[in-house]
């Protein structure tokens, strides 16, 4: 889960970084870079999750953007609805605007004339955890954790999801 606020009823574990990309339409002036800086979108229309969805999360987004020197341009802020891969991507391509969303790390995605670029200065990600019930120690419990914490090892290792040009592999 994405790290909820600091409760004392709940022991909240580290497991990853999702790092945060720019998601491009095929051919945007930026999409010819290695890397975005956070700056370079101030004058975008951005696609961002609505902060119905995860408060914290968008909060952070936003604070990313203006340390960046800029209050960012937020196509949509009232549809939780709105907010999933395909439907981002959507409407990236079409134009609307440019996506801060999750790297792609799954497989399956079809393409959807998208480009995926790291975020830069500052390289805003999001916070994945474990979270449990303070003080609870079952046998399920600890066998869970002990396979978060494998695949979140394995994970550190995988690809960085990059093609050979630098770009974010879609598929992947």
């Amino acid at each position: 889960m994405l790290k909820p606020e600091e409760d004392d009823l709940v022991e909240i574990e580290h497991v990853l970084n999702i790092e945060l990309v720019a998601a491009l339409p095929e051919g945007h002036p930026l999409a010819d870079r290695d890397a975005i800086s956070m700056k370079d979108l101030a004058d975008e229309r951005l696609i961002l999750f609505s902060r119905n969805f995860h408060p914290r999360s968008y909060d952070y987004v936003v604070a990313c953007c203006r340390e960046a020197g800029f209050k960012p341009k937020v196509v949509q802020r009232k549809e939780p609805q709105l907010y999933s891969g395909a439907t981002t991507y959507r409407m990236v391509a079409s134009g609307i605007g440019v996506g801060i969303v999750a790297r792609p790390v799954l497989s399956g995605y079809r393409q959807y004339d998208v480009i995926f670029k790291p975020l830069r200065d500052p390289a805003p990600a999001l916070a994945l955890v474990a979270a449990w019930r303070r003080g609870h120690s079952s046998p399920n419990l600890q066998a869970f954790l002990e396979g978060v914490r494998e695949l979140s090892s394995i994970g550190g290792q995988a690809s960085n999801g990059l093609t050979p040009n630098g770009d974010f592999a879609a598929g992947i």
